[in-house]
C-alpha cells in the first residue's frame, strides 16, 4: 500500500483547485481535487471547507446521499461548534463559518426533500443562528408554509426584513395588508376594454412562448373587447398585434410580475397569464371575472409542498387595486429578497384572503400534471405548467395540437 505524503499546504491548494473547478462547472474534476484534498490532510488537522465543498460538488453530480455524509463531516469537524469557539484562532482557510451555516441550510433542504420537516427546521435555525443573512431564511418560510404556518412564515419575512433595514439605518414601513373583500370598485362598463398581459424578462422564454400564448388567447376570447400586452425589456420577435409594455424595473425572472401594479398606463381590467401554459377553451368566464384580486390556489397543483398558499400563474384584478404590490417592494425589494424568492409568497404578504381561480371557476384552470397528462378533461379552458416538464418539451400528444 502506498504510503500518504500528508501536506496541509497541498490539501489547502486542492481544496482551492477543486474550488475554482465547481465554479467553471467542470464537476468530475472538482470532485477529485476535493477528494485528494481530503486524503492529505494531516489526521489530526480538521478541515471542514473542503467536505462543503465536496458536498456542493457531489449535489451538482445529484449524489445526494454522498452530499448530505460530507454535509454531515463539515458540521461534525467545524471548530464553530465548539462552546468556547470564540476564544479559538480559527484559520479561515480550513474552517469558514459562511461554510458551516451553507452545510446547515443545505442539509436541511435535502431533509426538505424527504419530508423530513422537523429535522430540517432545526438546521435551518441553526444556520440563520450562524449567520443570520443566510439563505436559510428563504428555505424557512418554504419549510413553514409546508407545516401549514403560512402566517408564521410571513410575520418571520417582515420582522428579519425590517430588522436588517434598521441594522442598515434605511427607513422601512410595514404596510397594511390588502383585503380585496373590503374593497369597493368602480362600476363596471361591458364596453371597456380588458388587459390580457404577460411578463417576459431574459432568456428562459423566447418570443415563441409570447407569440403562442397570443394566438391562443386571440382563438379563445370571443364578445369581449380585449388587447394583449406584454411587459418586456426586449420586444424583438414578437408577433403583430402584441401591445408592447416596458418593464419598469429590471428585476429578475417572475419579480417582472410586480410590475404588473405600477403605473403602466393600463387602466380597468387586466388578466395575467404566465407564458407557460396552453389554451384549451374560450377564456370569456376569466376576462369576465367581477371580483377584485384572484389568483390560483396551490392545493391541486402537483409540484407544489405547500397546500394553503398562492399561485400566480394566473392573476386576474382591477388596476384601481393593489399598486402597493409594487411599490413595496420597490422601496423594500433589497431586504426582502433575503427573506423570499418568489413573487407568489410576495403576493401572500400583500394580500389576504384573494380569491381562487379554482374556487371562482371550477374545472376551468388545470394543472398539467395532476389532470392533464393523458388528455384534457371536458370543460378545461387553460392548462398550467409551474414547473418541468414545459410545453415544448411536447410530453403529450394533445400540447401539439393546441400549442400553436
Amino acid at each position: 500500500m502506498e504510503k500518504v505524503e500528508y501536506s496541509l499546504e497541498k490539501a489547502i491548494l486542492h481544496n482551492k483547485f477543486g474550488s475554482f473547478c465547481l465554479k467553471a462547472g467542470r464537476v468530475e474534476k472538482a470532485v477529485k481535487h476535493f477528494n485528494d484534498a481530503i486524503s492529505i490532510c494531516p489526521p489530526d488537522i480538521l478541515f471542514s471547507n473542503v467536505h462543503v465543498n465536496l458536498a456542493n460538488a457531489y449535489l451538482e453530480e445529484k449524489k445526494t446521499e454522498e452530499a448530505k455524509i460530507q454535509f454531515q463531516l463539515a458540521i461534525e469537524k467545524s471548530p464553530y461548534n465548539q462552546p468556547d469557539f470564540q476564544g479559538l484562532e480559527i484559520n479561515p482557510s480550513l474552517h469558514s463559518l459562511e461554510a458551516l451555516s451553507e452545510s446547515y441550510a443545505n442539509l436541511a433542504v435535502l431533509y426538505m426533500n424527504k419530508d423530513e420537516l422537523d429535522t430540517a427546521h432545526n438546521l435551518l435555525l441553526r444556520s440563520i443562528q450562524l449567520k443570520s443573512d443566510s439563505e436559510a431564511n428563504v428555505n424557512l418560510g418554504h419549510l413553514l408554509r409546508q407545516l401549514n404556518r403560512k402566517e408564521e412564515a410571513i410575520e418571520y419575512a417582515w420582522s428579519q426584513a425590517e430588522a436588517h433595514a434598521r441594522k442598515d439605518g434605511a427607513e422601512f414601513i410595514r404596510p397594511t395588508q390588502l383585503e380585496p373583500k373590503h374593497f369597493e370598485l368602480p362600476p363596471r362598463n361591458p364596453e371597456d376594454t380588458v388587459h390580457v398581459v404577460c411578463v417576459k424578462w431574459g432568456s428562459k422564454y423566447g418570443p415563441d412562448y409570447v407569440n403562442k400564448l397570443y394566438h391562443g388567447v386571440k382563438r379563445h376570447v370571443s364578445g369581449i373587447p380585449y388587447d394583449f400586452c406584454c411587459f418586456t425589456e426586449n420586444p424583438e420577435g414578437l408577433d403583430e398585434g402584441i401591445r408592447v409594455v416596458p418593464l419598469a424595473e429590471n428585476w429578475s425572472g417572475w419579480w417582472g410580475k410586480a410590475t404588473l401594479f405600477s403605473e403602466h398606463g393600463l387602466e380597468g381590467r387586466l388578466v395575467y397569464i404566465d407564458l407557460d401554459t396552453v389554451i384549451t377553451g374560450s377564456l370569456n368566464d376569466l376576462l369576465s371575472y367581477p371580483g377584485v384580486f384572484a389568483v390560483m390556489g396551490t392545493s391541486d397543483i402537483a409540484c407544489e409542498k405547500e397546500k394553503n398558499s398562492y399561485n400566480t400563474s394566473i392573476i386576474a384584478w382591477h388596476s384601481s387595486f393593489g399598486k402597493e404590490i409594487y411599490t413595496t417592494l420597490r422601496q423594500n425589494y433589497k431586504y426582502m429578497l433575503k427573506f423570499i424568492c418568489r413573487f407568489d409568497h410576495w403576493t401572500e404578504m400583500m394580500v389576504k384572503d384573494a380569491d381562487l381561480v379554482q374556487e371562482v371557476f371550477p374545472g376551468q384552470f388545470l394543472d398539467y400534471l395532476t389532470y392533464c397528462k393523458e388528455s384534457v378533461p371536458e370543460g378545461c379552458r387553460m392548462v398550467c405548467f409551474p414547473r418541468d416538464p414545459k410545453p415544448h418539451d411536447y410530453k403529450s400528444e394533445w400540447i401539439r395540437e393546441l400549442w400553436n
